[in-house]
């Protein structure tokens, strides 16, 4: 009882926050697009709902939050977004039924719109525990329905600050370069870029530089993001029992000492080291982290570097590319 009395309050908590968050994100905004009524967001005519929607839950103030984003803040016309959007999708044998997309981004023309982004949205709290089933079924599991395939999708949430402002965490795709789940997990879960293009632009993974107004490392971290990365990194890592606890432990410990150490020895206007680019494998990462963790046992342990130069972030044969580049894109 104590715990589901636990779970309760969280959501309570995450709900609040979030509402709270979208009540000031509509007060900045003239004629916004989404409106508060009855502490539920009810959204303007022209953004097209493919059924009713469940304004009670979490899921759906982070949608609003995010209508918004898409509408004010990167360009998108109202007319070019629909929620709830129903997909014909295939079950069992040769059965039919509609599924339904969170939000998707439509190319507006006059011969006929295209799908541009499908996005699938997740309450903070659900975000990391649901996120390989949303890859899987929700995302790569629907494209195929769709005609023509857009060429991203997109798994995102917004939290609130500890100043109660919004806070994306976006995940983008190629669906083009990767049309199956499978393919993509074997390459690492590669990710294209944790922004949705402004005005249908190309996608781009800025890199986080010191110092930079554009991208840099954020210093506040709220106590509630700071227990969904600790939960969620030992979950994805322990891969369901396929790896020990002291494992897992390990592993993070040997990469947050090598961030630890990056971020006092980056000069301001470089680039962090401790980051996966653009276009970079898994591996070509862990090579360039292996070498900063083995200055940081030099510099801050006083290891030999016979001894630091035997050592390495990854143990060999422990976790997929799909864990490491998780650990490494969450830390």
């Amino acid at each position: 009882m104590d715990d589901v009395n636990h779970i309760a309050t969280d959501e309570h908590r995450v709900r609040g926050n979030l509402m709270d968050t979208l009540a000031r994100r509509i007060e900045t905004i003239d004629a916004c697009v989404v409106q508060l009524e009855d502490g539920a967001p009810i959204y303007e005519s022209s953004i097209l709902a493919g059924r009713g929607t469940i304004q009670s839950q979490s899921e759906e103030l982070v949608r609003a939050l995010f209508v918004i984003h898409l509408v004010h803040d990167l360009g998108y016309q109202p007319q070019a977004i629909s929620i709830e959007h129903p997909i014909r999708a295939r079950v069992g044998r040769g059965g039919q039924r509609d599924k339904y997309a969170d939000i998707v981004i439509w190319r507006l023309s006059s011969v006929g719109h295209a799908p541009y982004c499908v996005i699938e949205l997740k309450s903070p709290d659900a975000y990391y525990a649901e996120r390989e089933s949303a890859w899987e079924q929700q995302l790569f599991g629907l494209i195929p329905f769709i005609d023509p395939r857009p060429p991203c999708i997109s798994y995102a949430t917004w939290y609130a600050d500890s100043h109660g402002d919004p806070l994306p965490e976006i995940e983008l795709v190629d669906s083009i370069e990767w049309s199956t789940h499978a393919d993509w997990t074997k390459a690492g879960q590669p990710i294209r870029s944790d922004t949705i293009p402004a005005n249908y632009g190309t996608p781009t993974k800025d890199p986080y530089v010191s110092g930079s107004s554009v991208k840099d490392l954020r210093i506040e971290i709220g106590e509630n993001e700071l227990g969904h990365l600790q939960r969620h990194l030992h979950n994805v890592l322990w891969g369901g029992g396929s790896e020990t606890d002291s494992e897992v432990f390990n592993l993070i410990t040997r990469l947050i000492f090598a961030k630890a150490y990056d971020e006092t020895q980056t000069a301001p206007g470089a680039q962090y080291r401790f980051q996966i680019r653009e276009g970079e494998t898994v591996d070509e990462a862990v090579e360039r982290i292996t070498i900063l963790y083995r200055e940081a046992l030099i510099q801050r342990l006083g290891y030999s570097e016979n001894v630091a130069n035997a050592r390495h972030v990854r143990v060999p044969g422990k976790g997929t590319d799909a864990q490491i580049r998780f650990a490494i894109e969450r830390i």
